[in-house]
C-alpha cells in the first residue's frame, strides 16, 4: 500500500509561493515524496517507484504539464512491465492555472481562491482523506496523442486536452507577454480578441484566422479544409469558463471532438455559446468520438494540457482510463 507524491520543483506556483512546497514536505512521514526539476527525473523516479514496488496511488504537485508528463511516464512503465492498468493519481494545484486540477475539484471559488493558502488547505484535505480513507473516485477516459517531431522521431503521450488553431495561437500570446502568468492574463487575452472581432483588431485576425488543414474524425473526412478551432477532449471546461467541449463527460468510452472554419467576425460573437455550453452555429465538427487525426499542410502547431507542440501531422485517440481521487462533495 504505497502512497507518492512527485512534486515538480518548477511548477510555477511552488518556485513562487513556498508555503506550496512546505505543504507537501511536511507529509514526508506519511508518503513517500520525490521532488523533480525535469522530464527525465520525473520518470526515473516513476521507474525507481515500480522497481521497489507497485504504488497504489501517485499524487503529481504541478502544472497541467506536469499531469501530462506524468501520466505519459506511468503509461510507458505500465506497458514495459505488462500491468494491466495505472495506478490511482491524485492533482494537486501547483501551477499557474491549474485547468485540469479545477476539473476534478479545485478552487470552484473563482480566480481568488487560487491563492497560497487555498492550494495548501486543498492540498490538505486532499492528502487527508486519501490517508483515512475518505477521498472520492473520479474515473475518467484520458487521450492518447501521436505525432512525428520535424526530425522524425516518434512521440506519445496522454493527457486531457488537445487543441489547434486559436486554442495554439492563444497559447502563442500567452507564453509571449510579460508580467506574471496566471489567470488574469489569460482572461486579458480572451477579452481582447474577442472584443476586437468585430472591428478586424490585429490580435483577434492573429488567433482568429484559419489555419489549412484537413481533419479526419474516426476515419471519415469531415469535410473541412481549413480551420479556426479545432479541440479535442475529455474535460467539459477548457479554462476561464470555456465549455466548447460540453459533451466530454458523456460516455467514457468516446472524446468530444469540436472543430470550426468560421473566421473571426462569425467565431467571436459565438463566445456566449461557448460559455453557455451549447454548440458552436455553422459548419464544422461537433461530434463524441474515439479517433481524430489533423494534418497541416505545412508544420503546424497545436497544444496539449498547455504544451505548445509542432508538427505535421498528429492523431489523438482515446487513451486509458484513469482513477483520479479527489474530495467528497
Amino acid at each position: 500500500m504505497r502512497r507518492v507524491v512527485i512534486v515538480n520543483r518548477n511548477a510555477g506556483r511552488l518556485v513562487d509561493e513556498g508555503p506550496l512546497l512546505d505543504a507537501l514536505r511536511r507529509r514526508r512521514s506519511e508518503v513517500t515524496v520525490c521532488e523533480t526539476a525535469s522530464v527525465a527525473e520525473l520518470g526515473a523516479a516513476i521507474t525507481g517507484l515500480y522497481d521497489f514496488a507497485t504504488p497504489e496511488l501517485i499524487a503529481f504537485a504541478g502544472g497541467d504539464g506536469t499531469y501530462m508528463a506524468g501520466l505519459s511516464a506511468l503509461e510507458r512503465e505500465r506497458e514495459l512491465r505488462g500491468l494491466p492498468s495505472l495506478p490511482r493519481v491524485a492533482l494537486l494545484p501547483g501551477g499557474t492555472v491549474c485547468t485540469v486540477a479545477r476539473s476534478f475539484g479545485f478552487a470552484h471559488g473563482g480566480v481568488a481562491s487560487l491563492g497560497a493558502a487555498r492550494r495548501v488547505q486543498y492540498i490538505d484535505d486532499l492528502l487527508d482523506a486519501i490517508a483515512c480513507g475518505a477521498d472520492a473516485t473520479t474515473t475518467t477516459p484520458t487521450l492518447r496523442v501521436k505525432w512525428s517531431d520535424v526530425d522524425g522521431r516518434r512521440h506519445e503521450r496522454l493527457a486531457f486536452i488537445f487543441g489547434a488553431g486559436l486554442v495554439s495561437r492563444f497559447f502563442d500570446m500567452y507564453y509571449e507577454g510579460g508580467g506574471p502568468a496566471g489567470l488574469r492574463r489569460a482572461a486579458l487575452i480572451v477579452t481582447r480578441v474577442f472584443a476586437g472581432a468585430p472591428v478586424r483588431a490585429p490580435t483577434a485576425r492573429r488567433i482568429l484566422t484559419p489555419v489549412a488543414c484537413t481533419l479526419e474524425i474516426d476515419g471519415a473526412d469531415s469535410g473541412l479544409d481549413r480551420a479556426s478551432l479545432v479541440v479535442a477532449s475529455v474535460l467539459d471546461d477548457l479554462g476561464l469558463g470555456m465549455r466548447l467541449t460540453y459533451r466530454a463527460r458523456e460516455r467514457g468510452d468516446r472524446f468530444h471532438a469540436v472543430a470550426s472554419a468560421l473566421g473571426p467576425e462569425t467565431l467571436a460573437p459565438q463566445l456566449p455559446l461557448v460559455l453557455m455550453g451549447e454548440p458552436l452555429l455553422g459548419q464544422g465538427v461537433d461530434a463524441l468520438a474515439s479517433r481524430m487525426r489533423l494534418r497541416f499542410d505545412a508544420p503546424g502547431s497545436w497544444v496539449l494540457d498547455g504544451d505548445v507542440l509542432q508538427s505535421r501531422e498528429v492523431e489523438v485517440a482515446l487513451g486509458p482510463t484513469l482513477d483520479v481521487a479527489t474530495l467528497r462533495r
